[in-house]
């Protein structure tokens, strides 16, 4: 017989080496967890909002200013404060068609700038000497100050600015062109060119900007320290060159690392930037002591031949910067790979083979830093879905794959966002099929799987036949919940089907009840003040409703309705409806589960059991048994608090801890034992225990004939 035991998974996820030789605190393989305390912890699903935007359609971009969301699909955009349920539209080709931008364009890019810090003109400090270099100075002319604001673009059309009065969920909100070359003058000085990617580095807004043939090489740049004026060749009194764009305009005076497209553009810990092309990426560093109309020319350094695949797929890893290529995942310390060349590091080297073979997509990659995490939306040999590496770890943890409460899965995650505010903490996304979620919350608990590490004996010639695996969980939960907000519709109108009669008059707290009928028949009908609920409810779906303290007789309604207070007498101020159908004319939208509750005049919580099933697998020298062994976790009995209770409060849960022995009867011999385990709850996954019998292997006269 033989013992093992893991007590902790800090280790994190390994696939770089065979399962026999992981670490006693690593694992092979997780989906929908993370360790960052030793125990498995699952994650909950995806929230698919799906309201104020037409649905599965794509999304060109979704950014967050402060504590506004931004949202772009076919041109137009809308938006809205977390704290609003409703989107507010921008633009779009009806309100101002003015402001439409590309309906085609794959991606929208915006960047949020602040108002101008240097505002006195500029003029050459000779005016006798024009075919000299121009070095500017300053005078006391002042020019307009350029507006804080956010700059949109789609490499099309001329850039669109938002500015926002105030970060109040009433600020006033203001839309308008930016200005272009031909309205640029030396005394208003706005002029922003069309473009893709932005970047605000250095008091200079940057901007990839097209090369004569149309591919978006070139970079282009403001004034230092006035975002929204960019550099033109000027005379020696400051005045344009030249009125053609062409000949005077930002192109002019840009700047390329090489003839291929830029991918991404990003700013380094450095007094440098990043640059990524198709197929290389550089370091790119402003040089103040050379100039050209007043503004600095450019050095780059190169770094390495791979390449960012788009510009949302670049993130800054405590310091050091990750990022996702064509090839999978890669890293690099900026400082490094300014002082060595050679400094490039597989970054993924642990979860690699979930990549091998996978070309990651170049309009459905995606990265994003979040709670001291890394993700990263890939592709990979199970499919797309969400990388996770622990910042604090410093290890890759788990693979999500975005199942959605109705267990159909998310579409490729392409653009991610977040709110990291005072008051919010939240992270969304979009994907390529128009879905935007709010990431991990949904209702139900992600399919949680771990496959351990290989146990052995350390002896080649013993093999082991696996007997018994014990799982520990904790923090088995005994309901989970979700809060929805409910609004007060108009009217409801229900049929009472089965209600003989109603004592008392019905005087709710809000709104005005219509005259009910005395009697009660099944055409009877009568109205309540209440709104439609904005999900679409299950059959069988319980909707309680508060506040109406008036006693019903006669229950049994057995068609479309039902109904049950939970008193003998209906004096307790509830009402139940169980729905079996549309109800009236007004359609209950969302999905709930059957043991749901919907409260009437309160924000609402969708409640359901907590228990779980717990599945397991047996893994000999790789090849995993026949038998899978599943066990249920029972919702603890939950008795709140005891009285008296003193400060801390503790909440009275039974069997909150649990543990479940699988017992393997046939299952198969090999050198290396591991499990594969997988729960659909909230249970936390702490220890787990191993027995195996030790079997001599001998070899067969087969075999000793080949050898010999």
């Amino acid at each position: 017989m033989a013992s093992y035991a893991q007590s902790s998974f800090l280790g994190g996820m390994n696939m770089a080496v065979d399962d026999s030789r992981l670490g006693d605190d690593e694992y092979s393989f997780a989906m929908n967890v993370r360790n960052r305390f030793g125990e498995l912890t699952p994650v909950k699903r995806p929230l698919i909002i799906d309201t104020g935007f037409t649905a599965n359609q794509r999304f060109q971009g979704i950014y967050t200013v402060g504590d506004f969301i931004l949202l772009f699909q076919s041109g137009h955009a809308k938006f809205k404060h977390r704290l609003s349920d409703t989107w507010v539209t921008l633009w779009d080709a009806s309100t101002n068609s003015t402001l439409q931008m590309s309906a085609n364009a794959d991606f929208m890019y915006v960047q949020a700038v602040p108002g101008s810090t240097m505002n006195m003109e500029r003029k050459s400090e000779s005016a006798t000497k024009a075919d000299d270099p121009i070095n500017l100075t300053y005078n006391s002319t002042a020019w307009v100050k350029t507006s804080a604001g956010i700059v949109v673009q789609d490499g099309e059309n001329t850039p669109n600015l938002i500015i926002f009065s105030s970060s109040n969920q009433t600020a006033a909100i203001s839309v308008r062109k930016c200005k272009s070359y031909t309205e640029w003058d030396a005394t208003t000085r706005e002029y922003v060119p069309i473009g893709k990617q932005m970047m605000f580095f250095g008091g200079k807004l940057y901007v990839i900007g097209a090369d004569a043939d149309g591919n978006f090489t070139q970079i282009y740049h403001s004034v230092t320290g006035r975002p929204l004026d960019f550099v033109v060749a000027i005379n020696n009194s400051g005045a344009q060159i030249d009125a053609a764009e062409a000949n005077g305009g930002a192109g002019v005076v840009s700047y390329s690392v090489s003839y291929e497209a830029v991918t991404c553009m990003r700013p380094l810990n450095t007094d440098s930037f990043f640059i990524s092309t198709r197929t290389s990426s550089y370091a790119v560093t402003p040089d103040y002591t050379r100039t050209v109309f007043g503004e600095p020319l450019f050095t780059k350094k190169y770094l390495f031949g791979a390449s960012v695949v788009n510009q949302f797929s670049f993130v800054d890893v405590l310091g050091d910067f990750a990022f996702i290529d064509t090839e999978g995942l890669r890293s690099f310390n900026a400082v490094q790979q300014l002082r060595n060349e050679g400094r490039n590091s597989a970054f993924s080297l642990k979860v690699a083979k979930l990549l091998d073979d996978k070309s990651q997509s170049l309009t459905a990659s995606a990265a994003i830093t979040f709670d001291n995490y890394a993700f990263f939306a890939v592709q990979t040999i199970y499919g797309h879905g969400v990388l996770v590496f622990d910042s604090t770890l410093k290890k890759f943890v788990s693979f999500d794959n975005f199942t959605k409460d109705d267990d159909t899965t998310c579409a490729p995650i392409v653009q991610f966002t977040k709110i990291d505010s005072a008051d919010a903490h939240e992270l969304y996304a979009i994907t390529s099929y128009g879905e935007m979620i709010k990431m991990w919350g949904g209702i139900k608990y992600s399919a949680a799987y771990v496959q351990t590490k290989a146990f052995n004996v350390g002896d080649s010639r013993v093999d082991q036949k696996p007997l018994t695996l014990r799982t520990l969980f904790t923090d088995v939960k005994p309901i989970e919940s979700i809060a929805i907000q409910v609004p007060y519709p108009d009217v409801l109108v229900i049929s009472w089907d089965g209600i003989t009669s109603l004592s008392g008059t019905p005087d709710p707290p809000y709104g005005i009840w219509a005259t009910p009928p005395t009697t009660f028949t099944s055409t009877s009908a009568f109205a309540l003040p209440v709104k439609p609920i904005p999900y679409t409810l299950a059959i069988g779906t319980v909707i309680r409703f508060y506040g109406w303290s008036h006693a019903l007789t006669g229950y049994g309604i057995p068609n479309s309705l039902a109904a049950g207070d939970g008193g003998a007498d209906g004096m307790d101020g509830t009402f139940e409806l169980t729905v079996a159908a549309s109800v009236g004319d007004v359609t209950l939208t969302g999905k709930l589960t059957t043991a749901s509750y919907v409260y009437w005049n309160s924000p609402a919580y969708v409640k359901y059991d907590g228990s779980g099933t717990v599945s397991c697998t047996p893994i000999s020298n790789g090849v995993a048994g026949q038998s899978v062994l599943s066990k249920t976790l029972v919702a603890p009995t939950f008795d709140g608090m005891r009285y008296t209770a003193a400060y801390p409060l503790m909440w009275d849960g039974q069997n909150k801890i649990q543990s479940l022995a699988f017992n393997f009867q046939d299952s198969r011999i090999g050198w290396k034992a591991s499990y594969a385990i997988k729960w659909d709850n909230a249970a936390t996954l702490s220890i787990i225990n191993i027995e195996t019998k030790d079997i001599t292997s001998k070899n067969s006269l087969m075999t000793q004939a080949y050898a010999s």
